[in-house]
């Protein structure tokens, strides 16, 4: 909740327009302006006007200044707020509408090529059936899919020059993919007349290298679905998962475990600053500046994935807080994190899943987990914090569970059990994943004596999640826009009225 300072005397000489103030606090104001700007890509990205809502906001712009002489000093003082959500709104739906004409014009422009050059911009998927390579055309023209036969060499990095049919990007929830991916079009089985190796970023090269090393060394030491499971788990690499493994953690709610989401991320973070703090003796600056570091190459490596993206800015802005001595605040936080990857990407709002997940489930734990821990059950003393565990998974699928049964159809009451008796162990099994593959590469014998624990671990994850896809309790109604609306209306209710109620439940 925003904190506004109310002002010491009205202003008898009000004038309309955006006012000015210095009492409006600046996080409430940065709150409203990236909290409009988001509204307005999201208004823009679902095809409604922009002019519509802009005809909207100025009905009200002049109710308010029609009653503004019997309004109190606190909404006055809100009126700025609302000029900074109204142009943030407009500001967005046009960054929105630019930046979709953009990748159309780019499309259009490609549709009747047949040659086509670049550069290969991100590590090919590799799939049994099929390999797909992402390509930057050269002097901007775009980006592309080639879509190669199986077992086909193509590296990040490669210059390709190929000829074929574009096929433009389908009217489905695949297009609107491609479309949030920035890719114009793909080409299946193309003649690749030239390659040419090494033309990326030597940075990203290495990166790359190393991650395709360690993924080299889970499939050595660990059994197929062991493997999978791990290099999901801590590179949120689904590339080797085999349809049947899939569709057991599907159908066990268990999916999210295998990408990079803030649970990831909060344990490598937490892991890093540890063992910073032990190699550099307690000293702050110095075990930030390598914690993050370390951090931003992994989250490129990775391929910036927005939990990862999303996760890393909030843990950083916890650390920030700390050496300026100010109090962390998980609004703006999250805030920020979601305005940086609009800005980077506007479609992301609408088209990605994984923001949508993302922020829902995190907005659910910091604002409906405190009130879940205030049930009795929740705060009786128990081994591991599992009581505390079992409350914020309960937070995080009941936030995103109208996301979850309009894209997937596959919630199951069962998730909650299965991801409890795994996320206890989770942070065990990351870190001796990631042990692992370090101690592999320095000394063989002691990576594959460590692969015997991590292995055993992996394999009870495994077990779990066969277990509950096979007595799976599915619940999937039917909810629409409007069931949606209503559902999360009714959430944002439930965490006012609490506030109301216990004015210390954000406090602790």
């Amino acid at each position: 909740m925003a904190i506004i300072e109310l002002p010491d005397k009205a202003t008898p000489d009000y004038t309309p327009g955006p006012p000015t103030t210095s009492k409006t606090a600046p996080h409430s104001i940065f709150f409203y302006t990236a909290v409009g700007f988001i509204a307005g890509t999201i208004v823009a990205g679902l095809g409604l006007s922009i002019l519509h809502i802009f005809i909207s906001l100025v009905v009200l712009e002049m109710l308010y200044v029609g009653f503004r002489r019997h309004l109190s000093d606190h909404s006055r003082q809100n009126h700025l707020l609302f000029w900074c959500l109204l142009l943030a709104t407009l500001t967005g739906g046009i960054y929105y509408t630019v930046h979709d004409y953009t990748y159309h014009s780019k499309r259009v422009a490609l549709e009747h090529k047949t040659e086509f050059a670049g550069v290969v911009a991100t590590p090919p998927s590799v799939r049994v059936d099929r390999v797909r390579a992402t390509v930057r055309l050269n002097d901007n023209a775009g980006h592309i899919y080639l879509q190669l036969e199986p077992h086909a060499i193509i590296n990040y990095g490669d210059f390709v020059n190929t000829q074929g049919r574009l096929v433009p990007p389908p009217r489905d929830s695949y297009g609107r993919y491609m479309a949030k991916e920035g890719v114009h079009g793909t080409i299946f089985r193309p003649e690749l007349l030239h390659i040419g190796e090494n033309d990326g970023s030597k940075l990203m090269l290495g990166l790359f290298s190393i991650r395709s090393h360690a993924l080299t060394t889970l499939r050595r030491l660990f059994t197929a679905d062991e493997a999978a499971f791990l290099m999901g788990t801590l590179f949120g690499d689904r590339d080797s998962f085999s349809k049947e493994l899939l569709e057991k953690l599907s159908v066990s709610g268990t999916m999210h475990l295998t990408a990079l989401s803030g649970l990831h991320m909060a344990i490598i973070v937490f892991s890093l600053f540890y063992l910073f703090d032990f190699i550099f003796r307690g000293r702050r600056l110095p075990r930030t500046v390598a914690t993050f570091t370390v951090v931003a190459l992994f989250v490129a490596m990775t391929g910036f994935t927005v939990s990862a993206v999303r996760a890393s800015l909030m843990a950083f802005l916890v650390s920030l807080a700390e050496h300026g001595g100010r109090i962390y605040n998980p609004k703006n936080a999250i805030t920020l994190a979601a305005f940086a990857i609009t800005i980077a990407n506007p479609k992301a709002p609408v088209f990605d899943l994984g923001f949508q997940l993302s922020f829902a489930a995190v907005l659910s734990i910091i604002y409906l987990g405190p009130i879940i821990k205030r049930v009795r059950f929740f705060t009786e003393p128990g081994s591991l914090s599992w009581r505390s565990i079992l409350a914020i998974t309960i937070a995080a699928q009941i936030g995103v569970f109208p996301i979850a049964v309009a894209n997937f159809a596959n919630f199951s009451f069962s998730a909650l059990p299965a991801n409890m008796a795994i996320l206890i162990i989770m942070p065990i099994v990351m870190i001796a994943g990631f042990a692992t593959i370090t101690l592999s590469a320095v000394l063989a014998p002691l990576g594959a004596l460590l692969a015997i624990p991590t292995a055993f671990l992996t394999d009870y994850i495994l077990f779990v999640v066969n277990l509950f896809a096979t007595y799976s309790i599915p619940f999937n109604p039917h909810l629409g826009l409007f069931g949606t609306l209503l559902y999360y209306a009714g959430l944002i209710w439930i965490c006012v009225y609490w506030r109301e109620r216990d004015k210390t439940v954000y406090q602790e």
